[in-house]
């Protein structure tokens, strides 16, 4: 077992949870946990990097993505994860649409006070209405904007699939509570409870008490 891998069983059996009060980083960065597959990375972070491109472009202010190396299975992913949260001192995490991968950075956000934001379609990561967690995936399916189509044809020189539009609406989700919030992680994960609107690849949602997604009501 390698020390990364023992320090997450660590950090999950700990209790009570881990402080979660962190210094903010030099450079303000978003971690994506690679998926099994190297095409839906891919789509995932296209769609992430138009997002924090987009809010950048109209705040002024930048936020950084980090991919991880693919893995080589689903428990692979632990060692990166934890190297993120407790080295990188991420925001926030975006999880990978891999169920498995998804459960278990559920749990490493909630013990390590982390924000996490899920595009597994599971409904079952958010099951536990855990503070930290909350998904991007749709109840029912979504069809992207023209305007979103036509900026990442823009940024890629390619049409967005499923896994690009999930990977924008995560980072924007991220980026949103961080225009609110600023970067104190136990900001952001309250500023999504907190009636956040974001503007997605598909119209504008938020999240329930649950962190599930909800399409937003405008006035």
């Amino acid at each position: 077992m390698t020390t990364r891998v023992l320090l997450l069983v660590l950090v999950l059996a700990a209790a009570p949870p881990l402080d979660g009060a962190v210094s903010a980083p030099a450079t303000p960065t978003v971690g994506l946990i690679a998926a099994g597959e190297p095409e839906v990375t891919a789509a995932l972070a296209a769609g992430a990097r138009l997002a924090l491109s987009t809010w950048e472009q109209r705040t002024g202010t930048r936020l950084e993505l980090t991919v991880t190396d693919p893995p080589r299975d689903w428990a692979a992913a632990t060692g990166p994860a934890v190297e993120m949260v407790f080295d990188a001192w991420v925001i926030a995490l975006l999880a990978p649409p891999d169920r498995q991968t998804a459960h278990l950075l559920a749990q490493l956000g909630t013990r390590a006070h982390l924000p996490v934001v899920a595009t597994a379609e599971a409904s079952s990561v958010t099951a536990t209405g855990s503070f930290w967690v909350v998904s991007v995936a749709p109840s029912q399916p979504q069809v992207p904007s023209e305007a979103f189509r036509r900026a990442f044809r823009a940024a890629t020189g390619s049409d967005p699939d499923r896994w690009a539009v999930l990977g924008y609406d995560a980072a924007a989700a991220v980026a949103e509570a961080v225009l609110r919030a600023g970067l104190d992680r136990n900001a952001v994960a309250d500023a999504w409870r907190a009636e956040l609107t974001i503007d997605g690849a598909c119209g504008s949602f938020g999240f329930d008490g649950f962190g599930r997604r909800r399409q937003a009501v405008l006035p």
